[in-house]
């Protein structure tokens, strides 16, 4: 099978269906199923000094709510998923994670293995990986469309079963409040809105949490102040 390898946490970010494209400075006339490597090495702890405001509320709202791990834990040298290569072309997309140059790899339908495959060893551009057939992959989930949904004091957030699961056992959730998706129905022009419940929701089911406190702090990692809600939560029974 054929694969790319990508530094995290931008790997994560594309297994999970939040990053929809790669840049490389090679081209490829294959299209078709390409794994999703972990390279050895982490972009680092500035991570979001490669991104837009947006790209890093997602990433902090994906980590946040079980979605992709945080930046200590994501594998390394592991194969985490895979997604269709369907073009290469320099021409600008209509991504939001275009970043105006390069050859951009476009990425559709990706899928998270439930365990990564590790110790494997990268390599620039398509590479081959022999060791792997498609009867060898470990299980693996589609990711969740991530949004959200505010009524009358209650948010919804999309998720999966097996989001879900992790998410059970997590304490607290943090929502990074920015203009994406997820956070913007919770945020009445620069003031969170009254929020008294959080729903969990996946195709099969509602995990309904009761907010018990919610916080706010500041952090000028782009040098102007990115608000966050830190919302402290009890299971409901």
């Amino acid at each position: 099978m054929r694969a790319i390898s990508i530094r995290q946490p931008f790997a994560c970010l594309t297994a999970a269906g939040i990053r929809d494209l790669d840049v490389s400075n090679r081209d490829t006339k294959y299209r078709g199923r390409v794994l999703i490597h972990a390279s050895s090495r982490r972009v680092g702890k500035d991570c979001g000094k490669d991104m837009s405001i947006d790209q890093y509320c997602r990433l902090r709202n994906a980590q946040a709510l079980g979605v992709i791990p945080y930046d200590e834990e994501v594998p390394l040298s592991s194969i985490i998923g895979f997604a269709e290569l369907v073009d290469c072309t320099t021409e600008p997309t209509d991504s939001d994670w275009d970043p105006g140059n390069g050859i951009r790899w476009m990425l559709r339908d990706p899928r998270i293995f439930d365990t990564p495959i590790t110790g494997i060893k990268g390599k620039q551009g398509l590479f081959d990986v022999p060791e792997l057939t498609e009867e060898m992959l470990p299980t693996y989930h589609e990711p969740a469309t991530m949004w959200s949904e505010y009524h009358d004091g209650v948010a919804s957030i999309s998720m999966t079963d097996e989001e879900i699961d992790r998410q059970l056992d997590f304490w607290p959730i943090s929502l990074c409040i920015c203009s994406d998706g997820l956070t913007e129905p919770l945020m009445d022009g620069s003031h969170p809105k009254p929020i008294s419940t959080i729903n969990l929701v996946s195709k099969t089911r509602t995990i309904s949490y009761k907010v018990r406190e919610v916080r706010r702090w500041e952090d000028k990692l782009f040098g102007q102040p990115l608000s966050y809600l830190s919302i402290e939560l009890d299971l409901k029974r």
